[in-house]
């Protein structure tokens, strides 16, 4: 063996491996690890395979020099197994490996290069600053900025405080090493301004002075008369229009250029290029009009060019004259005004009535017209189709008589090839008018055509109807398959299917395998005797073609089973015919019940199945040798022992179980067995083995606990209430404790009306205070002001007026005293406090006690008897309301006429009404009493002028008016519209209220919709049934962008005591306007007329009419917006109004919803008013959001705001549109789900109310969340404390029976409030206590296997 290859065998070699060892082949005993170096002897020669090589070049670490090769060696390397390191050898910080290699000139990153790595170099950029001051110090130009001067100064290459120079731009670079000192973007060898910052004015990144072309509009700046306007530079081309004039440099497009010709209009004689030089051209900017110089009626232009006089126009016949000059444009010698068709030589009349026109021959002839056969008004000369029979003259055997159509499919039979449209040509058809004869081409009897068409495989006749005529059918009765079906231990179906158009009229069959009792049909009478069946009927009755039921087989039962099958079945049908047959396939009968197993089947032949000695007849279950009856009335069954029947030996059964208690080895069956129960006929009692004075069944049940739940224990501390001391371990004996069952309560010895035992244990000092003096202490009281609120969610628990505003109404939730959201009160200041409870509400400054108006902010007292209102300025003082110049009663600061005052202004019932009256005439002059010589709408408003004379005391209003009010001033009337559906109508409107008036600002392809009527805009033009709009009516207007409606000088009429606006309302859904200028309540607007309204809908907002007034997001009805009224009757009404239609109600804002619960509003709406909504039976938070889907698509949504709280539900748009693409159609079903605010989950709600969808639908609905309980639970009483109402709520997870009972304290069943079996759900019930005294009281729910007790409290 030669281990290294060099030729010598290993045995006569020093050193067999290559290992640089010398092999040593008797061992070595002092070397065990072979790591002599070379020279020295290798015990084993195998060096290579057992030596660490860290550097892999073949030589064994302990025989190499240079274990990591990294040029040091080994002797000299600090690590000689990490080539990386070595040596510090030129003391220059930086190991001399720490390239790899041994490298004291490459030993480590060396910024500067200075030959000092950066580790050891105490200025590693040799900026001049030491490295610990540098801020940079692998970056010479930045170090430091010692002098405060903005500039770096190692800026310009070396620290150098007074030569790092100004920096313009502040962009820390000195300007001497910046070449953009002012950062314009312009390097400053070519920036005129270096130091300035330079415009861009076409804002492409060059700086003005750097671009050549500063406005971008491809003229150079020396060449551009204007380089910072790309609409002006130049006129090169000297055709007086700028190059630039497209803001590009063109000088062939420079200008408007009608013609394109490159001559801009301006420059060009003949701007359209139709030959007529534009000093001519009655229109340059149109090639087909110029001018008409021949008189002809014709322009010289019509044809696009300047054309001769001659050539002008239209000219029909070319007589060199256009047919407008022209009197027989046709020239066939008939005058245009009698030519029927002026341009048709051959029509012009019928002068001589001979139903032939005078022209039919290309000229008038009346002689020469020719006769009319068909009359046509063409003559037969020049008509070719005489008889006007569809077939040509000339094909025509008959051309002056019309032919028969006898197939009349439009081709006379003269020139029809089938005139029976049967398939035979008439050539071949022995009777060509009749479609069910033609020929018998196949020899078969049938003619071919029988069926109505050629067919010889359907020629004659098909008593089965199976296209096969019967003369070749070899089955002409029909064919017919039977089956098995059903097949139970004594009965089986045969089931037929018949191809045939025939039925069955009568059927024989011998039945195989079985003993048949009997046969029975539906239909046909049946009789079977041997196995032999037979059926028919004389009536004529049948079995009808297709499939169905030939016949119910009733057969003995077998005891190990059987096949049954069919045999000589013989079927006839309704005519008399054999059917032919197929089948059945034999059926298995499977083996006959033998409950008892004593070889007799149950059915029909053991009378006795179970073998319990009582017949089948007389046996209460025949299947169960334990039930028979109970003859002798004893509660016990006969059978009970299950050896057979035996009354005298069925023993009583205690426990009901159906086992007497002879036989059961617990026989109250409370768990304990008999031979161990004290009482075996009394559940609740068994034994008392701990002695603690409870029995071990106490509870109906074994204890098997070891007696530390036998008996009622209320405190839990393993003692029975009975041998008890404490039962509520609270401290007081029980002979003291007032309620023993109750820790919270038990005496006040102190008399400090808390209880002692207030906080759960017996202390005179630690009952703490009682806020609401209910006998529970603070401390152990959940509601220490009793206004309704927990603690834990009152903003202020010991004050009961104050507790928070879940509904966010600003007003208090228990202004009242107690927590009622839908009553808490108006707040008018919007302070959050109601009214009720605020004592200034207006916020004037004036108590409520000494304000005269404490919901007018500008109206409060007159203390200082100055005739001006001390809150006229809005806010209380006796120095701020003001001189009264006019001694109107108002000062000067809230007097919008200071110097002019009514005669009757003191007067409150008057004046302030009319504060915004101008009290001067036309001609500036003030008339103190205005107010009463105004025009009022009556018979002496024509006895005033009205006309603007200075004489005059009349109010002129802008649309020259003579009016009582300003009030009924024009208006100029603006409604914004949104993209999509605007629900509008008009307070205010003009004379001209036509749709195209109203609506002309508005863009194309608008649509207007009112109640049953409708247009829309095409082209500029409106169409449809909607012509104009009116006052009382409200209208949807769809617009794609948002648009605005503007009338000028509408005039308000509802405000004149003429002009008031009437509705006419008719049971249902109204469209209607709202006539007033500003918003008002609905119930006042609507007076007593609410009454007879159950809703009202406007734009995606509506409110309900109920008990408790109006609910809903509806709040206010607004001008200029538009209502759906949905009227309980007919009626007749007008909106009552409020002082000229002032008053401080609007409508507010919806919240903004999550973009992903938005919804998009057409004009198709319906609205679920919510009257309650649960979730967990806790009532929704004032943050969770109701939503509506149609399907997984959001077509309405809301914030929750209480009782009644309407949800919109929106459909598709009458329009349609992909926008509205699963919205709601007539007859959907709205579900609904509830984002929960407190843990950001979407909740599916279960509905109880109508959710059909119809348009404009309004229903009231109640939702609770939908749950699927897992597992028995038993929520809280809620409340509890109570008084004397609590509710109970319980989950039961699958079907089961729970019962549930209320126990007093001694564990005496006062109430059983449940006890039968129960679905899966969630449960809730009520325990009215009226008839029960305070104290405590357990419920017990017992679901399943579940036991469940809670305790309550009733205080009274």
């Amino acid at each position: 063996m030669d281990a290294d290859d060099d030729g010598v065998c290993d045995a006569g070699s020093a050193n067999g491996d290559a290992d640089n060892c010398i092999d040593d082949p008797n061992g070595d005993p002092n070397d065990p690890n072979n790591d002599n170096p070379e020279g020295t002897e290798d015990d084993d020669g195998d060096d290579n395979n057992n030596q660490h090589d860290y550097d892999g070049d073949g030589a064994g670490d302990a025989c190499d020099g240079d274990d990591d090769n990294d040029g040091a060696l080994d002797e000299v390397d600090s690590d000689d197994n990490n080539a990386n390191e070595c040596s510090y050898d030129d003391a220059d910080n930086c190991d001399d490996c720490s390239s790899g290699s041994y490298d004291t000139s490459d030993d480590g990153w060396d910024y500067d290069g200075d030959g000092l790595c950066d580790d050891g170099d105490p200025d590693d950029d040799n900026d001049g600053a030491l490295d610990d001051v540098d801020t940079d110090d692998n970056n010479e130009f930045e170090c430091s900025d010692d002098d405060g001067d903005l500039c770096d100064d190692c800026s310009s290459g070396s620290y150098d405080t007074s030569n790092d120079g100004p920096d313009n731009d502040e962009d820390g670079a000195c300007d001497a090493g910046d070449d953009d000192d002012d950062n314009d973007g312009c390097a400053d060898g070519i920036d005129d301004e270096p130091n300035t910052w330079d415009d861009d004015y076409d804002s492409d990144g060059t700086p003005d002075d750097c671009d050549d072309d500063d406005d971008n509009d491809g003229s150079l700046d020396p060449d551009d008369s204007d380089d910072n306007n790309e609409y002006e530079c130049s006129d090169d081309d000297g055709d007086t229009c700028d190059d630039c004039s497209n803001a590009q440099y063109d000088v062939a497009n420079d200008g408007w250029d009608y013609d394109g010709d490159g001559a801009c209009d301006a420059g060009d004689d003949d701007d359209d290029n139709d030959g007529a030089l534009d000093e001519n051209d009655s229109d340059d900017n149109n090639e087909f009009v110029c001018h008409d110089d021949d008189g002809d009626t014709c322009d010289e232009c019509v044809s696009g060019t300047e054309e001769p006089t001659d050539n002008d126009g239209w000219d029909y016949d070319g007589d060199g004259i256009c047919d407008d000059g022209d009197d027989d444009d046709d020239n066939d010698g008939s005058l245009d005004p009698d030519d029927s068709d002026d341009n048709n030589e051959f029509v012009c009349n019928d002068d001589d009535g001979d139903t032939c026109d005078e022209c039919s021959s290309g000229s008038y002839d009346s002689a020469n017209d020719g006769p009319d056969n068909e009359g046509d008004g063409i003559c037969d000369d020049g008509d070719d189709d005489d008889d006007n029979d569809g077939c040509l003259d000339d094909v025509d055997d008959a051309s002056f008589e019309w032919d028969d159509d006898y197939d009349s499919d439009g081709t006379p039979d003269d020139c029809d090839d089938d005139d029976d449209n049967d398939g035979a040509l008439d050539p071949d058809d022995s009777d060509d008018n009749n479609e069910f004869e033609c020929s018998d081409d196949d020899g078969d009897g049938c003619d071919d055509c029988s069926g109505g068409s050629y067919d010889t495989w359907a020629d004659g006749d098909d008593f089965d109807c199976d296209g096969t005529c019967d003369a070749g059918d070899d089955t002409v009765g029909g064919e017919i398959t039977l089956s098995f079906s059903g097949a139970t231990e004594t009965t089986i179906d045969i089931d037929y299917v018949l191809a045939s158009c025939q039925g069955i009229s009568g059927f024989q069959f011998t039945v195989d395998g079985v003993d048949l009792i009997s046969a029975t049909d539906g239909n046909l009478t049946v009789q079977s005797a041997n196995n032999n069946v037979i059926a028919f009927d004389l009536s004529g009755a049948q079995l009808d073609p297709g499939s169905g039921s030939l016949a119910s087989l009733l057969f003995y039962a077998e005891l190990d089973g059987a096949t049954i099958g069919l045999s000589g079945v013989v079927i006839g049908s309704s005519s008399g015919e054999e059917i032919a047959v197929s089948g059945p396939d034999a059926a298995a009968i499977a083996a006959c019940t033998n409950f008892d197993g004593d070889d007799l089947c149950d059915i029909d032949v053991d009378d006795d199945d179970d073998n319990d000695g009582s017949a089948d007849a007389d046996d209460s279950d025949d299947n169960d040798p334990f039930v028979c009856n109970d003859d002798d009335g004893d509660t016990c069954d006969e059978c009970s022992s299950g050896t057979g029947y035996d009354s005298s030996n069925d023993g009583w059964d205690y426990d009901g179980d159906g086992a007497c208690d002879a036989g059961d080895d617990d026989d109250d069956n409370d768990g304990e067995t008999d031979d161990l129960d004290e009482q075996d006929n009394n559940e609740f009692a068994c034994h008392d083995y701990d002695a603690d004075t409870c029995d071990e069944c106490a509870d109906g049940s074994l204890d098997t606990t070891g007696g530390s739940d036998d008996g009622w224990d209320y405190d839990g501390d393993g003692a029975c209430d009975d041998g008890d001391d404490d039962d509520d371990n609270d401290g007081s004996l029980d002979e003291n404790d007032s309620d023993d069952n109750n820790e919270f309560e038990c005496s006040d010895d102190d008399s400090d009306t808390c209880d002692d035992c207030s906080d759960g244990s017996y202390g005179l000092d630690s009952d703490g205070a009682d806020n609401d003096e209910d006998g529970i202490c603070d401390d152990g009281d959940e509601d220490d002001d009793n206004d309704g609120v927990a603690d834990d969610d009152d903003s202020d628990p010991f004050d009961n007026f104050i507790c928070g505003d879940t509904d966010g109404d600003t007003c208090e939730d228990c202004s009242s005293g107690y927590s009622n959201t839908s009553a808490d009160g108006w707040d008018y200041d919007g302070d959050g406090a109601c009214d009720a409870g605020d004592d200034d509400d207006d916020n004037d400054g004036a108590l409520d006690e000494n304000d005269t108006d404490d919901n007018n902010e500008f109206e409060c007292s007159d203390n200082d008897g100055d005739s001006c209102n001390d809150c006229s300025d809005g806010s209380y003082g006796l120095d701020s309301d003001g001189d009264d110049n006019d001694g109107d009663g108002w000062c000067n600061a809230g007097d919008p006429y200071p110097d002019c005052a009514y005669n009757n202004a003191n007067d409150p019932s008057v004046y302030p009404e009319q504060i915004d009256v101008n009290p001067f005439d036309e001609c500036g002059n003030c008339h103190g009493d205005g107010f009463t010589n105004v025009c009022v709408g009556t018979d002496n408003c024509s006895d005033m002028a009205c006309d603007g004379d200075c004489d005059q005391v009349a109010y002129i209003d802008d649309c020259g008016e003579c009016d009582d009010s300003a009030n009924t001033d024009c208006v100029d009337l603006s409604l914004d519209l949104h993209a999509g559906a605007n629900l509008i109508s008009f307070y205010a409107l003009t004379g001209d209220n036509s749709i195209s008036t109203i609506f002309s600002d508005l863009a194309e392809n608008t649509g207007v919709m009112g109640e049953g009527v409708g247009a829309i805009n095409i082209d500029g033009n409106w169409i449809g049934s909607l012509t104009e709009v009116s006052q009382d009516d409200g209208y949807w207007v769809k617009v794609f962008d948002a648009s605005t409606v503007l009338i000028s000088e509408a005039d308000p009429v509802n405000y004149d005591a003429d002009g008031e606006v009437s509705y006419d309302m008719h049971y249902g859904n109204n469209l209607i306007s709202y006539s007033f200028q500003t918003a008002q309540y609905p119930g006042d607007a609507l007076g007593d007329a609410a009454a007879n309204v159950y809703a009202i809908a406007g734009e995606g907002v509506a409110t309900l009419n109920t008990v408790d007034g109006w609910m809903g997001s509806l709040q206010a009805l607004e001008g200029g917006k538009g209502y759906w009224l949905v009227a309980t009757d007919d009626f007749t009404f007008s909106f009552s109004g409020v002082a000229d239609g002032f008053t401080r109600t609007k409508q507010s804002a919806l919240r903004a919803l999550p973009e992903a619960y938005r919804y998009k509003q057409s004009d198709q709406q319906s609205f679920y008013f919510v009257q309650n909504a649960t979730i967990l039976g806790e009532a929704l938070e004032a943050e969770d959001i109701v939503i509506a889907y149609n399907g997984d698509v959001v077509v309405g949504s809301r914030y929750w705001n209480g009782e009644f709280t309407d949800i919109p539900a929106i459909g598709v748009d009458s329009e349609g549109g992909e926008m509205y693409a699963g919205y709601c159609r007539a007859g959907d079903k709205v579900t609904f789900k509830v984002l929960d605010a407190s843990t950001g989950s979407l909740v599916d709600m279960d509905v109880d109310g109508d959710v059909e969808w119809t348009n404009m639908g309004i229903s009231v609905i109640n939702l609770t969340d939908t749950f699927i309980p897992t597992e028995v639970s038993f929520g809280n009483a809620y409340p509890n404390p109570f008084n004397p109402v609590t509710m109970l709520t319980y989950d039961v997870p699958s079907d089961m029976n729970v019962s549930m009972g209320i126990y007093d304290v001694r564990g005496r069943l006062v109430e059983e409030l449940v006890n039968d079996m129960h679905d899966q759900g969630r449960y809730e019930i009520t325990w009215n206590a009226d008839q029960h005294s305070s104290g405590v009281y357990m419920i017990k729910m017992t679901a399943g296997t579940a036991v469940k007790v809670q305790k309550i409290m009733l205080v009274k």
